[in-house]
């Protein structure tokens, strides 16, 4: 029975927290943390802290290349790069094509079968 209702608790907590969005997701989500803590009298776990660090390294390095202008300089070339992939034949939307599609039908396998519009 307290399993179920730790279920409802976190369950009402997401459901309100997506309503408010953005920090009020994160204020109710510390609301319920404080119900699991308290009430429920659950002890807390450690925090994911590689997890934390390589989101932080992740958004550091997103705004250091925005700042100096790299982001610009990244697209000019993913720009080109696509420009050239659309000359050659090739649907530059379809990145897949390239990981999945053509190892299926040129690799060892030779999946004849696949039709080329994939």
């Amino acid at each position: 029975m307290e399993m179920l209702l730790g279920f409802l608790v976190l369950l009402a907590c997401l459901l309100v927290g997506v309503r408010h969005g953005g920090i009020g997701l994160a204020v109710i989500s510390g609301i319920g943390l404080v119900i699991f803590t308290f009430v429920f009298q659950y002890k807390p776990g450690t925090p994911p802290i590689d997890v934390m660090l390589t989101i932080l390294a992740v958004v550091t390095c997103a705004g250091f290349l925005q700042t100096s202008g790299g982001l610009t300089v990244m697209l000019k070339y993913a720009e080109a790069f696509f420009a050239q992939q659309s000359k050659a034949g090739h649907d530059p939307r379809a990145a897949h094509d390239v990981v999945f599609d053509r190892p299926l039908r040129h690799g060892p396998r030779r999946l004849h079968d696949v039709p080329d519009h994939l």
